[in-house]
């Protein structure tokens, strides 16, 4: 039943946390003449946290014959994965003696980060209040919004929005999305800190802190016109990204989100003057931290540290990676 074989696994290079894919084993059977029955094949993957596996099971595949059978996954940790190797066995034809052999198929597939959607209060209290402090509304530049079209209320969405006179016409409440002209480049700052002896929140705050970037990455890449997004990130090292407009930067900047690992070190010199030599004048900085910014001392606040130290070009803002604050911006689809 074993001889003259072949196993083949087929998935994609990349999926996002939480989303289910299909993976397909196809098993070829070379023999000329025997038909190989009650294959059962077991498939292992792995990350460095969790091991899984799966199995699927081909009734028979005749002489001559490939094919295929499939199975679901859902990965729910974000990273690289490794599948491999592929087992397979079988207890034919009396069900007394089971006989297996091991393939060496292997596969990595990466599982980004899980990305949302900004809702209407993003704009509301980020935009807004940034106008407010250093623009004269009467002024067109960079932070104008454009209106885009007339649609259905969603959860999340501000009540600010709502268009009481398209709502009464269809009978159902409507919302005005604009969209923020984005014709302005983006830096954000993404300080990922993680203590020693963390807890089960501290951790959230990471997982979120990653979402809330990657997301905020995709709407500006989204609406860009000719502007540069750069990302600069202390975790487990300082890391520098700049990221160009179109699906091959943001699957690059979801990529190198994936593997992303905080770190335990406080902010250092060279983190706040990467930020400060990337800000200009047509710029806009979001600082995203893990630290608790309510934390009775002020000087270990990221927001304190660039007051004092950063010389900041544009309008920046500092946003702590609280589940509950992010969640009043942050929409994430779940199944």
């Amino acid at each position: 039943m074993l001889k003259n074989i072949k196993l083949k696994r087929l998935i994609p290079q990349r999926v996002m946390m939480g989303e289910t894919f299909t993976a397909e084993i196809s098993l070829e059977n070379n023999k000329k003449l025997i038909a190989a029955y009650l294959m059962e094949v077991n498939d292992y993957f792995t990350n460095q946290d969790e091991k899984l596996d799966a199995s699927v099971v081909f009734r028979r595949v005749g002489p001559g014959q490939q094919l295929s059978a499939h199975y679901y996954v859902k990965l729910m940790r974000r990273g690289i994965y490794q599948f491999g190797p592929l087992h397979v066995s079988t207890r034919y034809p009396l069900g007394l003696v089971k006989r297996g052999a091991v393939f060496s198929e292997y596969n990595e597939i990466i599982v980004h980060p899980q990305i949302g959607r900004l809702n209407s209060h993003w704009a509301d209290d980020f935009f807004s209040i940034a106008e407010m402090a250093q623009q004269s509304r009467s002024r067109r530049g960079v932070f104008d919004d454009e209106f885009n079209h007339i649609r259905e209320y969603r959860t999340g969405d501000s009540q600010r929005a709502i268009h009481w006179r398209s709502s009464a016409r269809q009978g159902e409440l409507m919302v005005q999305e604009y969209h923020q002209n984005r014709n302005y480049d983006l830096i954000i700052g993404l300080d990922l800190w993680l203590p020693s002896s963390s807890s089960q929140d501290q951790a959230d705050r990471v997982e979120w802190a990653i979402s809330f970037v990657g997301t905020l990455c995709r709407e500006h890449l989204k609406y860009s016109r000719d502007t540069k997004l750069t990302l600069i990130s202390r975790g487990r090292s300082l890391e520098l990204l700049e990221v160009g407009i179109g699906s091959m930067g943001l699957d690059y900047l979801l990529d190198f989100l994936a593997t992303l690992q905080p770190g335990k070190t406080p902010v250092d010199r060279e983190f706040i003057k990467l930020i400060s030599e990337a800000s200009s004048s047509r710029s806009r900085t979001v600082l995203v931290t893990t630290r608790k910014e309510s934390d009775p001392q002020k000087h270990n606040h990221l927001h304190t540290m660039f007051e004092e130290r950063g010389e900041m070009n544009g309008q920046w803002r500092t946003i702590e990676a609280e589940p509950a604050l992010l969640s009043r911006w942050l929409v994430l689809e779940t199944d």
